[in-house]
């Protein structure tokens, strides 16, 4: 495949991808920075209740807040 079909299927570079730097942190101290597909992708978490904590709308979600 292609880049552009490769970075598609990752789910980067496309209109809704949102390249923003976060900073997360666990309630075990550990960090992540980074945009948010990355850090879901890394812990394994879905959608809808990160983008909850980076609109403010919750505060925590499976240990981690934004720092």
């Amino acid at each position: 495949l292609d880049q552009h079909r490769k970075d598609l299927q990752k789910g980067i570079k496309t209109p809704a991808y949102d390249d923003t730097e976060h900073n997360f942190v666990h309630q075990n101290g550990e960090k992540f920075v980074g945009p948010q597909v990355e850090f879901r992708k890394k812990y394994n978490l879905d959608r809808g209740p990160v983008s909850k904590l980076i609109k403010k709308k919750a505060k925590t979600h499976k240990g981690w807040q934004l720092g």
